[in-house]
């Protein structure tokens, strides 16, 4: 990618202004609510094992591990929809490079090198 690309593709993105502020504010609370979810679900699983009503791994609606359950899987997915939004909206057009988190993620556990070993048979191998 060159710096006239770049330079490019960060004009285009100063241009659109508060509409991308507003996206990443929607992105970064997206993310946050998992972060503050989760303590209130830590929390809330203590208070009602100690009250006796939690009960582990039942799926009963008198108990509260289902409705624990749910809160907590319920913002995992919205955080997980969130950062594949935002993946794909910063996405460039060079689909074979990963960029920022998603970049450094892969690097740290191998995954960039998958796709290259089973689905390409005349890709270079590293």
């Amino acid at each position: 990618m060159t710096i006239i690309t770049m330079t490019n593709n960060l004009t285009n993105l100063l241009s659109l202004g508060s509409l991308v502020s507003d996206f990443l504010l929607n992105c970064k609370y997206g993310v946050l609510q998992y972060v503050v979810l989760k303590i209130f679900c830590t929390f809330l699983t203590i208070i009602l094992q100690t009250a006796g009503v939690y009960d582990n791994g039942s799926f009963r609606l008198d108990r509260g591990y289902f409705y624990v359950a749910f809160i907590a899987n319920f913002s995992q997915c919205w955080a997980l929809y969130v950062l594949v939004k935002l993946y794909f909206a910063g996405e460039v057009k060079e689909q074979s490079e990963p960029h920022g988190l998603f970049k450094c993620w892969s690097e740290a556990t191998g995954t960039h090198r998958l796709p290259a070993y089973k689905t390409n048979p005349h890709a270079r191998h590293p």
